[in-house]
């Protein structure tokens, strides 16, 4: 529906130095959710204060064998990156990561691994939806919908200012609207394009939406083929992966260009920043785009 009426027009309000802010802060975010499996803590936290003092506070239970074996992982991947541009070294890195934590019995030493993956595709069958249901979904849908469109666009057009293509931002509501189609349909949960993927995705070398295509058939076969090898990976490495992609998207730099060519649009990323930090990524956008908004009419 919101590609028939072109609602896309929403994204205008989402400027230049919005997105710096919000890519900076959306990186930290993700960032602090994959430090407790880099150092085998449990963590917690709704968002980045509360889980950064929860982290502070689990220092002392650090497991220095995870920290070992996330920072070799880390090391290994980001030589791979210098001396092999253009190379899926963090592939390679999760591959031998599962050979050396089987033949060193890593699990037994207190290392997470992802365990136990349930093999097989979904079944596809129609959801359980009642009318009476529908009153309490739409409102939850609709807030769901727009945080997938702005967190997708947001990613899709850095990844469009880097690498130099057309963005239809229009599209972007087709696609998510067809993909939570079909994955309703799998009994999947609502899904969209996300800036941590997406970033593990350009980092590897895709450079067109077939990256995805082939990525989804390795997915099904590894789901019916694969799943009993990919037991023992452990979570640390994962998160090396994960911390590796989306460090090049925090761009302190960026900010403090902006202090100097412009401070309406330094207030605007600020406030993005801090905003997605301390109330999530919908609401800290919302939050600075009122505020850049609000800027705008006292320069007027």
């Amino acid at each position: 529906l919101s590609w028939a009426f072109r609602l896309s027009v929403l994204v205008r309000l989402i400027s230049d130095s919005i997105l710096v802010g919000f890519k900076t802060g959306a990186s930290l975010t993700i960032a602090m959710t994959q430090l407790p499996s880099l150092f085998g803590v449990p963590g917690g936290g709704h968002n980045f204060i509360e889980r950064l003092v929860i982290l502070m506070g689990q220092f002392t239970q650090i497991n220095l064998v995870v920290l070992s074996v996330g920072l070799v992982a880390l090391a290994a991947i980001l030589a791979g990156d210098r001396l092999l541009p253009g190379r899926p070294v963090a592939l390679a890195v999760v591959c031998f990561a599962i050979i050396a934590a089987t033949l060193l019995g890593l699990p037994a030493l207190g290392v997470p691994v992802t365990g136990f993956i349930p093999p097989g595709l979904p079944s596809i069958e129609g959801p359980s939806l009642r009318l009476s249901d529908v009153e309490g979904i739409v409102p939850l849908a609709a807030g769901v919908l727009l945080l997938a469109y702005i967190e997708g666009v947001s990613a899709a057009r850095s990844f469009a200012a880097k690498h130099g293509y057309a963005l239809d931002t229009r599209q972007e509501f087709l696609g998510i609207g067809a993909a939570n189609l079909a994955a309703a349909l799998g009994q999947g949960y609502p899904v969209a394009g996300g800036l941590s993927q997406s970033a593990v995705n350009d980092k590897a070398g895709a450079r067109t939406p077939l990256a995805l295509v082939f990525a989804s058939i390795t997915l099904a076969l590894c789901l019916m083929f694969l799943t009993g090898l990919l037991e023992n990976l452990p979570k640390a490495v994962l998160a090396a992966v994960v911390l590796t992609a989306v460090a090049g998207l925090i761009k302190f730099p960026e900010l403090l260009r902006m202090w100097r060519v412009s401070r309406i649009d330094f207030y605007a990323a600020a406030i993005a920043v801090v905003g997605v930090l301390l109330l999530g990524i919908l609401q800290g956008i919302l939050l600075a785009a009122l505020a850049t908004g609000i800027l705008l009419l006292i320069r007027a």
